[in-house]
C-alpha cells in the first residue's frame, strides 16, 4: 500500500449508553425538539462544538424530505470547522430506530443525487441509533463512496432486529 492511500475504516460498536444518555445535555433551549427529533446532527470531528462545513445543507435537505431534523446547538453556539480537500465529510447522527430506513435512503440520495458524488470520492460519516432492543450501535465508515450504498445497506438491517 502506498504512504498516501487510505485506508478504508468501517466499524459497528456497541455503546454502554443509550441514545437519551447522548441527548440529555442538549442546550435547554433546544432540549425538547432535540428529544422529539428523528435525526439529530451531533458535533463532529470530536469536538463538543464544531460542525462541518455542509451540515446546514444536509439538514436542510433532510428536512425537505419530511425528516424531523435538529442541530445538537443553539443558532449561538453554532460553528463549523472546513476541512479542505476533496472529501466528504458528512458528520455524526443520532437517528430513531423507525426511522432508519428512510433516513438511510434520504442520505443516500443526498451524497449520489445532490452532492453528485464519485465512485473514488472519499466520504466520512458516524450513525448512532439504538436497535429494537434499546442497545446503542455506532455506525462509523470512513471510505471510497463506492462501498457506501452497501453500509447504508447494513445499517438499515438494524431496523428490522428483533
Amino acid at each position: 500500500m502506498n504512504i498516501l492511500e487510505r485506508q478504508e475504516r468501517y466499524s459497528i460498536t456497541d455503546s454502554d449508553k443509550n441514545v437519551s444518555d447522548y441527548l440529555k445535555f442538549a442546550p435547554s433551549e433546544i432540549y425538547s425538539s432535540v428529544q422529539n427529533a428523528d435525526v439529530v446532527i451531533m458535533p463532529s470531528h470530536g469536538t463538543d462544538d464544531l460542525f462541518f462545513a455542509g451540515t446546514i445543507d444536509t439538514y436542510d435537505f433532510l428536512r425537505e424530505n419530511n425528516l424531523e431534523v435538529e442541530i445538537f446547538a443553539t443558532d449561538d453556539e453554532y460553528k463549523e470547522i472546513n476541512l479542505h480537500g476533496a472529501d466528504i465529510w458528512l458528520g455524526s447522527f443520532i437517528v430513531t430506530n423507525i426511522i432508519l430506513p428512510t433516513f438511510c435512503s434520504i442520505l443516500g440520495a443526498f451524497v449520489y443525487d445532490k452532492l453528485k458524488a464519485k465512485k473514488d470520492d472519499h466520504i466520512s460519516v458516524k450513525i448512532m441509533l439504538e436497535d429494537k432492543d434499546g442497545k446503542t450501535k455506532a455506525v462509523s465508515y470512513d471510505g471510497k463512496v463506492d462501498k457506501f450504498k452497501s453500509v447504508l445497506k447494513d445499517i438499515k438491517k438494524f431496523s428490522n432486529e428483533k
